[in-house]
């Protein structure tokens, strides 16, 4: 079964039974990303390393019985949001150079209970743009 068509809710459920793990989950989620990247250009920072890092630390903690609510399941940020040590944008050029030394609390707590960002996605440009399609990202079709 693909894993990735299935809403967050049941990539849970399909990672408590033992359906599926971490990994194989997240390594699902990135070639349907990768797949779609062409075509949506949704992806402002690839954050892979880290989380396939994660991603066996959550198998990991998931064999233990020791694990978050979260544990496991791959999510993506908004390029506005902060996570220490990589690039926050915000799609803007002017901003492409930051890189914050703290992480927002929402992604924090995400993490904590075993969230795993596999990737930080385009947003317009500081946020007056209605569209993603800020110079910082734009690709002509």
């Amino acid at each position: 079964m693909q894993e990735i068509s299935l809403s967050a809710a049941q990539q849970l459920k399909a990672l408590a039974s033992g359906q599926t793990s971490a990994v194989d989950l997240l390594e699902q989620t990135i070639v349907r990303a990768e797949a779609l990247a062409p075509i949506l250009n949704p992806i402002a920072l690839k954050l892979y390393g880290r989380a396939r890092q994660a991603a066996i630390e959550a198998d990991k903690k998931r064999a233990s019985g020791k694990f978050g609510r979260l544990c496991g399941l791959p999510i993506t940020i908004k390029d506005s949001q902060f996570l220490a040590g990589y690039p926050c944008a915000n799609g803007s050029q002017v901003l492409s150079d930051f890189v914050p030394t703290e992480t927002c609390r929402a992604i924090e707590l995400m993490e904590q209970e075993g969230a795993i960002t596999f990737a930080k996605t385009t947003c317009p440009g500081r946020w007056v743009d209605p569209y993603s399609r800020w110079i910082l990202w734009y690709r002509r079709l």
